[in-house]
């Protein structure tokens, strides 16, 4: 069973959770209380960004839909949209998170980008990512990063797209190739769950 949050509609977790609807009747120490179960349930925040009447710009939903339960086990996603400003917030509690959308690098169709993404938090401008979005929610994760901290593992997962025009489907190539990119998404998940149990083995 995993929490899926749509920051839209207000905090709201489906999948045959408990429903909280609005963000008007989540307030002070209800949202606390809610944020601490989220992250100590899922120690990874998983954020997909993207416009769904936009084309491929909606790739990173789509992908998330289709992996298979258990690789969410462990994973709170949240489906942003264009609401890029609630990164920070939704992600700051978790181990860790992972940030997915679609890139215009001018490489092939479904081409992924995976960073760390830390040491760009931190100001460091050498590597360079075009996301279809102009890359600004790292400029907002780095205004958040100066005041609040995030996750020490984080990660961008870019797919490359290949149309982002106004359409509510994507183009049939990058369709075709869903279910590798979503076995691409799990070894990654896979991989940061890894490296979590590692350190806490350490610690113990």
């Amino acid at each position: 069973m995993t929490d899926r949050t749509n920051a839209a509609e207000g905090a709201q977790a489906i999948d045959g959770t408990q429903t909280i609807e609005g963000t008007e009747t989540i307030e002070g120490t209800e949202l606390v209380s809610l944020q601490r179960t989220l992250t100590e349930r899922y120690p990874i925040g998983l954020a997909t960004i993207g416009n769904s009447l936009r084309a491929d710009d909606d790739i990173a939903s789509r992908v998330c839909d289709a992996l298979p339960a258990a690789a969410l086990k462990y994973v709170c996603r949240y489906d942003l949209g264009t609401y890029t400003s609630f990164l920070g917030e939704c992600l700051r509690k978790h181990k860790a998170a992972i940030v997915i959308d679609a890139t215009e690098n001018g490489t092939t169709t479904g081409a992924l980008t995976i960073i760390k993404i830390e040491a760009l938090l931190k100001g460091d401008r050498s590597i360079k990512v075009s996301s279809s979005h102009g890359f600004s929610f790292l400029d907002e994760l780095r205004l958040y990063h100066r005041s609040t901290e995030l996750p020490s593992q984080f990660y961008f997962f870019g797919i490359e797209a290949k149309s982002i025009d106004w359409s509510e489907n994507l183009s049939p190539e990058l369709e075709a190739k869903i279910p590798q990119l979503a076995q691409s998404l799990e070894s990654l998940i896979e991989s940061v769950l890894e490296t979590l149990n590692k350190k806490c083995m350490k610690r113990a």
